[in-house]
């Protein structure tokens, strides 16, 4: 809520997707997955309206398959969009990024669990693996 949240759901409640439906008229506009783990696609997939956008931007392994019911896509004109890197132009994207951070608009801080060494790099990844963190900042 704190980063400007207005309704927050339990992906993992297994009655997610009725609960989503119906407190945004029909589902959300658009529905972005980050994680790169199927089982949140799917979920990403089923909260998205008619009409709507359901955006991946995680990276699951090489052998990772989605389905879709095409069907759904058709006659609701769903539509799925892949995004790498958020579509990143870094000489446009950066300096606009470090300045709504500087504003205090954009809290990246919120977001950094810890910060560690280069030495604790294996360390942070299997952290990452176990999902105990949600960000860590290696320090030069």
């Amino acid at each position: 809520r704190d980063l400007g949240v207005h309704e927050i759901y339990n992906a993992a409640d297994r009655d997610c997707v009725n609960k989503v439906r119906p407190s945004t008229n029909g589902g959300v506009h658009i529905a972005r997955e980050t994680a790169g783990v199927t089982k949140a696609f799917g979920t990403a997939s089923r909260i998205t309206r008619r009409g709507g956008f359901t955006v991946t931007a995680g990276l699951p392994g090489p052998d990772a398959k989605i389905t879709l019911r095409r069907q759904e896509c058709a006659t609701e004109e769903r539509q799925l969009k892949g995004s790498y890197m958020v579509s990143c132009v870094p000489i446009r994207d950066i300096p606009r990024y470090m300045g709504l951070f500087k504003d205090g608009r954009l809290p990246a801080n919120s977001l950094m669990s810890s910060s560690i060494t280069l030495y604790e790099l294996n360390e942070g990844f299997d952290r990452l693996a176990d999902v105990s963190k949600i960000r860590e900042v290696v320090i030069l």
